[in-house]
């Protein structure tokens, strides 16, 4: 090969992990749904988030298939032992190698209005959407209940 031959496939090279740096690659795991109750119609999604990327992203809105309304919460609790959720409306940032978990007593997505109650098995479509990355379809399998007494 000429050495302008080398120099091109070089460039090509470098571009291309240029590129590949550049992108925002979301990854999903870990992802589930809890089956509510009988006769509720609200429930959460939970599962690990993780970023490859050179900066931060933001996860930034959620629709659920099937639900009146889905939002990103937190858990929280006061001195006073007070559990309560709110509302995120700003988003939630995502670190490049640091997951963002969504779980029980903590962050999450708050589904409501369900037209028909998940069962165990089910699977529930979602599209998570992100600053940078853009909007990232995900099905969420529905999982069964916890045992009375161990539930959060």
């Amino acid at each position: 090969m000429t050495v302008a031959g080398q120099l091109a496939l070089a460039l090509v090279l470098l571009m291309t992990r240029v590129m590949a740096e550049d992108s925002h690659v979301i990854g999903i795991e870990q992802h589930w749904v809890a089956e509510p109750p009988p006769g509720v119609h609200v429930t959460a999604a939970y599962g690990v988030i993780t970023c490859r990327c050179v900066a931060t992203d933001r996860l930034v809105s959620v629709a659920v298939g099937g639900a009146v309304m889905s939002e990103l919460h937190a858990t929280t609790s006061g001195g006073d032992g007070i559990v309560a959720m709110r509302r995120i409306d700003d988003g939630i940032d995502i670190r490049p190698g640091t997951p963002l978990v969504l779980e029980p007593g903590g962050l999450h997505i708050m589904i409501m209005g369900l037209g028909e109650r998940p069962r165990a098995g089910d699977r529930i479509p979602a599209t998570l959407v992100f600053e940078e990355a853009g909007a990232v379809d995900v099905v969420f399998p529905v999982a069964a209940r916890p045992a009375a007494g161990m539930e959060e």
